[in-house]
């Protein structure tokens, strides 16, 4: 097992919600056997766990162009299978939680405002006039 002290917790919004608070903001799906997300930020974690994201994180900004690069990291099977729309949350976890070496969980109905994402100017301008 894993020691009790490495976790790490992330936050979902089923898409629909979240267009329906934030109508013009734009936001990437994840695709589940659940249903449709909105991938929200890393909101909890043990010290450990958070610097365990730090890496993967980094690790797969530098792949981000290889898809091998990804597959390794991440597992071609999976990758395959989420294409595939055959990932469930549960399994989710499993594959973040494999990948981080860490207890990962998901929580699947988070506030859409935690999964606003402001990686740009215009995502930065949408939530300043948003917020303003």
């Amino acid at each position: 097992g894993r020691p009790d002290n490495l976790w790490v917790a992330a936050g979902l919004c089923p898409t629909r919600e979240f267009q329906s608070a934030f109508p013009r903001c734009r936001a990437t799906s994840l695709r589940l056997l659940e249903g449709t997300f909105v991938s929200g930020s890393l909101y909890a974690a043990s010290r450990q766990g958070f610097f365990r994201v730090a890496d993967l994180v980094e690790s797969i900004q530098r792949r981000r162009k290889s898809q091998m690069g990804m597959a390794r990291k991440l597992g071609l099977v999976n990758l395959l299978a989420y294409f595939l729309g055959r990932v469930s949350l549960d399994r989710a976890e499993g594959i973040i939680g494999q990948a981080l070496g860490a207890c990962a969980f998901l929580v699947a109905d988070a506030h859409p405002a935690t999964c606003l994402d402001f990686d740009d100017d215009i995502d930065y301008a949408y939530i300043k006039a948003l917020l303003g």
